[in-house]
């Protein structure tokens, strides 16, 4: 019985060459504008906290008022506010957070002296200011 031949793929380049034009593209579009996916996050976040504040705003209202059923709605949308914010921050905290970020920092205490004492001579002195 013979074997079935399998069917030969089609290349595509017409993909390659949409992504990569998209990618360009993209690019180009973020360096006119001057912003890093950081701070897009970093907005995100921030808006998502404003929004539940906002909304923790409008339950205290609502309490107050006796609006039992909005209050549950505020409620829960302060919280799915928040569930999203705290999602962004997760993904910033490695560039953002100081105990994760590997920096280089220097230091200008000005010049630096080093004295280089014997280790038999530094004993010596040690023993006559403990004598003394």
């Amino acid at each position: 019985m013979p074997r079935k031949r399998r069917p030969q793929k089609q290349p595509s380049a017409a993909l390659p060459d949409a992504v990569s034009k998209w990618r360009i593209q993209a690019a180009q579009e973020l360096a006119e504008i001057d912003i890093t996916p950081l701070e897009v996050m970093l907005a995100g976040m921030r808006m998502y906290w404003d929004m539940a504040e906002s909304y923790r705003q409008a339950k205290e209202i609502a309490v107050m008022t006796g609006g039992e059923d909005d209050a549950v709605y505020y409620n829960n949308q302060m919280f799915l506010q928040i569930k999203e914010a705290v999602s962004i921050a997760q993904k910033c905290a490695n560039y953002v957070h100081p105990r994760l970020l590997s920096t280089n920092s220097t230091i200008d205490a000005g010049p630096l002296t080093i004295e280089l004492v014997k280790f038999t001579e530094a004993k010596q002195i040690e023993s006559k200011t403990t004598s003394e």
